[in-house]
């Protein structure tokens, strides 16, 4: 039997960006609640390439803008729920990195299973 296909309205993606969005993360077998809202571009973060820079250079800017992009996401959602623990940039530092990148893709909503090694 074939699911039928839902559909967003207009309305409803505007409204992402103002709900606070949450989700369990599992990490090392205990979970964290993560709170965050979608951003509208205005917020998103921006910097300009410099075509000079190596792969690797540029890689890491990507890599700061994508940290730089969540911590925004999470912030927005404090400021809208102040009810929630924020994770702020100090906090943020201090996490392990693999449960950063659970987190990261949580909220990118990116399932790492469609990745596949080798």
């Amino acid at each position: 039997m074939t699911k039928e296909k839902e559909y967003w309205s207009i309305e409803e993606l505007i409204a992402l960006t103002e709900t606070v969005q949450k989700a369990e993360v599992e990490h090392q077998g205990k979970y964290i609640s993560v709170h965050w809202c979608e951003l509208v571009e205005s917020e998103e973060p921006k910097f300009d390439v410099d075509d000079t820079l190596s792969e690797s250079e540029k890689n890491l800017m990507y890599m700061e803008l994508g940290k730089d992009r969540c911590l925004r996401m999470l912030s927005k959602a404090s400021e809208k729920n102040p009810d929630i623990t924020p994770i702020t940039k100090e906090l943020w530092e201090q996490l392990p990195s693999t449960l950063k990148y659970k987190m990261q893709n949580t909220m990118m909503g990116v399932d790492v299973s469609d990745f596949q090694l080798g």
